[in-house]
């Protein structure tokens, strides 16, 4: 037993001494190392230093270019944002619970098959009182009918290239518009066709550049005598297509001595959905009237088209979305 103990308390010693050596080099060897590692951390900011004093232009040029880079990445990413909100309040104007019956659909997915839609016939007057009557899902329903591309005149002003809307009562219930000055149709101006109007404000600017009212003068537009009633709110242009500031809004019946509405393509039937009736709701019901009213054999193809803002929504967020990508 003596001398097992004494062989465990040699072998505990020569540990000890072994580890009284052994730390004191670690020690130095990390020593050693953190010495060179600041060695070389010094020598690379000299090295650095030196070579920028040295190429004072090269290291311009270079901030220079990183700089414009970054502002570039900025800029681009601002136009891009300010692009879609533009775009998308565009879009806004044509209403979240709105559709519209017209000849030609808003475009779509992948090829545009517009020789289906030619000879389609347009939406008539006739079809949207039908659907005033049968429909349960519509809350207001407005026709339109425009002629685009005339010129509106006063005196020796002229305007060109301006959009004459005809349509009824209930558009006002539909678009949501401001008016600068003067007021709206009434119901009976409306369904007699008084010659009146209501003009956008860049025909205001035109026709009357030195004055700040033109409620009550009359302008002539393809031969035809109007009374400024209203001037819309300036708005800007609409990346959609639709701006009141080049826009002459007359009633209906009136818009039919300038213009054979029974074959106007620019014909449309506005039509809002009740609280609570979702589109899809909406546009279930109007298929099937319409397809009633045109008398469509069943498999047919519908010979009209409904549109609605979440068409152009939708083809939004896939532009947005393959922008956003490429940009990350």
């Amino acid at each position: 037993m003596c001398v097992l103990e004494n062989n465990g308390r040699n072998k505990s010693n020569v540990l000890r001494a072994w580890d009284c050596l052994f730390i004191p080099l670690i020690l130095k060897e990390i020593a050693i190392v953190l010495i060179l590692l600041l060695r070389l951390i010094r020598e690379s900011v000299l090295f650095a230093v030196i070579s920028l004093a040295a190429n004072k232009l090269r290291t311009l040029l270079s901030l220079l270019g990183i700089t414009i880079g970054i502002f570039a990445i900025i800029l681009v990413y601002s136009i891009v944002d300010s692009l879609e909100k533009n775009i998308r309040d565009s879009v806004s104007q044509l209403g979240d619970n709105v559709v519209y019956i017209q000849k030609w659909p808003w475009g779509g997915g992948g090829e545009y098959a517009w020789w289906k839609y030619l000879n389609r016939p347009v939406p008539l007057k006739k079809e949207s009182e039908l659907l005033r009557k049968r429909s349960q899902y519509a809350q207001n329903i407005a026709f339109g009918s425009s002629l685009k591309g005339t010129t509106a005149k006063f005196e020796s002003n002229s305007t060109s290239g301006i959009e004459v809307l005809g349509t009824t009562f209930e558009y006002s219930q539909i678009w949501d518009f401001e008016l600068a000055d003067g007021r709206y149709f009434t119901e009976l101006e409306m369904s007699a066709g008084r010659p009146y109007c209501i003009i956008g404000a860049d025909i205001a600017d035109g026709l009357f550049p030195n004055r700040e009212r033109c409620i009550g003068e009359r302008i002539t537009i393809e031969g035809q005598k109007l009374t400024i009633i209203g001037v819309f709110e300036k708005v800007g242009q609409s990346l959609v297509g639709q701006s009141y500031d080049r826009q002459v809004l007359v009633p209906f019946t009136f818009v039919r001595t300038v213009v054979n509405t029974d074959r106007n393509d620019q014909n449309l039937i506005m039509v809002s959905a009740k609280a609570g009736v979702s589109l899809d709701q909406l546009k279930d019901e109007l298929t099937g009237i319409m397809r009633s009213l045109r008398r469509l054999r069943p498999g047919a193809d519908d010979d009209f088209a409904l549109n609605d803002p979440s068409l152009i929504k939708n083809q939004l967020d896939s532009l947005f979305g393959v922008l956003g990508l490429v940009g990350t």
